[in-house]
């Protein structure tokens, strides 16, 4: 659970002085669920494809929830999440997300990838009644019921200069899944994402 208020780093050999100063691509900081240590794994520890799954894993590898009975607007985490490999998270019987779980608060997600992760609704990240800015994240071999690479539901969301890359829906959405919220996508690849219904790339469902 990532507290209020709070900015999750990533890219640190440890020798830094500022932010700045780190290098995501270089020093690879991985978030994974693989609790039992037995997933197909690269050099870096990260699960690429959600079949190599193998085990016990985690159902989401991190959240950021407000609460829902606060005071209209709820209250606001306005969280950053930067620099980050999220991998290897694994649903459950029931809503479980996979990668990141967003639910009414306001979240940005920036130079992130997200890796084989099998969620029900949004493989890599699933957002509920929030608001999220996703800028040059990339999303590979993630599966959910809906969305493999991101599911929004009543969420206003712009999605920039982001690649979507064999991510899999057994129903809607093979990249991203919109319901009942407002959604821009903006410079983003997509390549490979499939389906069973409808939407390889992208399903928009009551939303605009």
């Amino acid at each position: 659970m990532l507290p209020p208020r709070v900015a999750l780093y990533g890219g640190f050999s440890g020798f830094e002085n500022s932010v700045e100063q780190r290098n995501p691509e270089i020093n690879v900081t991985v978030l994974t669920g693989d609790l039992g240590l037995d997933d197909t794994v690269n050099s870096k520890g990260v699960t690429e494809k959600f079949e190599n799954i193998k085990g016990e894993n985690s159902l989401t590898v991190l959240k950021c929830t407000g609460d829902p009975a606060a005071a209209v607007p709820p209250e606001r985490y306005q969280a950053l999440i930067d620099g980050l490999v999220i991998t290897a998270g694994k649903r459950g019987s029931d809503y479980s997300p996979g990668g990141l779980e967003i639910e009414n608060t306001e979240v940005i997600v920036s130079r992130c990838s997200f890796f084989g992760n099998a969620g029900n609704y949004g493989g890599g990240i699933s957002s509920e009644s929030a608001t999220i800015r996703i800028n040059e994240c990339t999303f590979y071999g993630n599966t959910a019921f809906y969305g493999g690479g991101i599911s929004c539901s009543n969420t206003t969301s712009r999605i920039a200069g982001c690649s979507f890359t064999s991510n899999y829906s057994s129903t809607d959405g093979g990249a991203i899944n919109n319901g009942m919220g407002e959604m821009i996508v903006d410079d983003c690849y997509f390549g490979s994402n499939t389906c069973a219904l409808g939407g390889g790339g992208i399903s928009n469902t009551g939303g605009k």
